[in-house]
């Protein structure tokens, strides 16, 4: 009886190392596969830019990185997840079913935001043809639409996920209708300022770029950024101005950057004893503003008397530059304003400035 009990308990034995070693023996062929499909994957990557120029002669390198960039990572991770869950499932010999759904949503949703992603920058990049406007017009769009498609996206993931896990849809509809007002009232400021921010791109009032002032607040510079919550502004300074865009809901904003020109106002105050030379040097003055190459002839250019005061004769000189930028528009009035002065001179005539030359309107 015991050489049978002890061939019994042998075979037992036997059997039980026989499983283990089935066990990972399949384990181990799981994972070999998945180093293969890992190693084909990195080839194929490899080889992407080759095959793409089989087809076409002058494949677009922006694109190529575009889908190399998009899938690479997450399918790495698909890959490797996917073989260490079914690892799992042959050691406890039980079945993962919904971990390995839910990790395959995860990584399709991450696919899927790469996707949207680099296909932004593809888009930009795409679009711009050398117009700087049209560009930012253009970006500006993209990167709106951009953002709207990743919050759907974000909301069909949920749902997916939700009914995955064979949660009811239905009650969450109920209490988030219920949590929405409550949210509401808790987070107006904040849904102020995201339909701020979508009133911006729909109405297009400034783009990424343009340069923005507001006459009613302290609010001027270069536009960097355009979020849902918050704009962020570059000042003349150099300092960032971040300002919530339930802000521009309310107030006037002056769209500097689609201005056709630049206006310089000038007042030339002159003596009275000069009055018998005016004529001839606002002549020379129009003359110089027509002839300007950087003054708008299609524009107002005017230079004239506009006004006899107690001591002087004030002379109001009228143009417009072709600049639009600060910098472009600050040389030109310099070099209006050096002309002026150049002009004055020729004919001897000095300019009133302060109360002190005032002294005597016949001197």
């Amino acid at each position: 009886m015991s050489l049978i009990k002890n061939a019994i308990n042998s075979w037992h034995i036997l059997i039980n190392k026989h499983q283990y070693v089935v066990i990972f023996s399949e384990i181990a062929i799981v994972v070999l596969f998945a180093g293969i499909t890992h190693f084909l994957l990195n080839k194929l990557i490899e080889r992407f830019p080759a095959i793409c120029s089989k087809y076409h002669k002058k494949p677009d390198q922006f694109l190529i990185d575009f889908v190399v960039k998009s899938i690479h990572k997450p399918l790495v991770a698909l890959i490797w997840l996917m073989s260490s869950i079914i690892s799992i499932e042959l050691i406890y010999q039980k079945s993962m079913h919904s971990i390995k759904l839910f990790i395959t949503i995860l990584i399709i949703t991450w696919l899927l935001l790469r996707i949207l992603q680099e296909g932004e920058k593809y888009l930009i990049n795409f679009v711009y043809k050398g117009d700087q406007k049209v560009f930012r017009q253009n970006k500006t769009t993209i990167i709106a639409v951009g953002r709207l498609l990743k919050i759907i996206l974000a909301i069909w993931i949920f749902l997916i996920i939700m009914q995955a896990l064979h949660i009811d849809i239905t009650g969450l509809v109920a209490i988030g209708g219920a949590g929405t007002i409550v949210l509401g009232l808790a987070a107006k400021e904040l849904l102020a300022n995201f339909f701020g921010g979508m009133m911006i791109f729909m109405d297009r009032q400034f783009m990424v770029g343009d340069s923005i002032k507001s006459p009613n607040q302290d609010i001027e510079g270069a536009v960097e950024y355009i979020g849902w919550r918050l704009t962020r502004i570059r000042t003349l300074d150099g300092s960032l101005l971040y300002v919530p865009n339930s802000v521009f809901l309310t107030i006037s904003v002056e769209n500097c950057s689609k201005r056709y020109n630049r206006r310089i106002k000038e007042i030339i105050r002159l003596k009275y004893k000069d009055l018998e030379k005016i004529n001839i040097i606002i002549a020379d003055l129009s003359n110089m503003l027509k002839n300007h190459p950087d003054i708008d002839s299609n524009r107002i250019c005017f230079v004239g008397i506009n006004q006899f005061n107690y001591l002087a004769v004030d002379c109001l000189l009228w143009c417009f530059t072709k600049a639009t930028d600060l910098e472009g528009y600050l040389k030109v009035q310099h070099d209006v304003l050096y002309q002026i002065s150049t002009v004055l001179a020729k004919h001897e005539v000095e300019i009133v400035f302060t109360s002190s030359t005032l002294v005597d309107p016949h001197n």
